[in-house]
């Protein structure tokens, strides 16, 4: 993309020095040069974001055994379960554990389908409370999805 719109910047350029000064070979060198000319730009911003996506850092793998995993979710799930909702700066730092532990916790408990995870309106921030706790709508007729909702329709009709 650099290159080509150089090319065609160049030969713009060259077409309106060398060519005939009409008013068709003005516009078309003039905008064969501009076009060139930004697609020489953003061919140039988009090498320079590759060069950046290269120099970053792999990111770590986790190498956290399923014993140490289990254990960080339950005493997560013990806050959680104590009712209400939680942030992750809260968490943090009642846990007093670093910010990679506990989001593999939660990671852990998202998936495993026992904690909530929400965007709290009045905040802004991501709150995670447990999945059976009462400010949790999760198991309730009114937090189906609309694909539950749905299919709860067709198999009442059918059934």
């Amino acid at each position: 993309m650099l290159m080509g719109g150089i090319g065609l910047a160049s030969i713009g350029a060259l077409g309106a020095m060398l060519g005939p000064a009409g008013f068709v070979a003005t516009v078309l060198f003039g905008s064969a040069f501009t076009f060139g000319g930004g697609m020489a730009f953003l061919g140039g911003l988009k090498a320079r974001a590759k060069a950046r996506q290269a120099a970053l850092p792999a990111a770590p793998e986790t190498t956290t055994s399923p014993s140490v995993l289990t254990e960080r979710a339950r005493r997560v799930h013990s806050i959680l379960d104590r009712g209400g909702s939680f942030t992750f700066e809260h968490l943090v730092a009642e846990l007093r554990w670093t910010e990679s532990a506990l989001l593999e916790a939660l990671v852990y408990l998202k998936q495993a389908g026992t904690m909530v995870e929400d965007l709290d309106l009045d905040s802004g921030q991501w709150v995670y409370c447990s999945q059976t706790s009462e400010f949790s709508d999760a198991g309730r007729a009114g937090a189906l999805t609309l694909e539950d909702r749905q299919a709860r329709a067709i198999s009442e009709a059918n059934g």
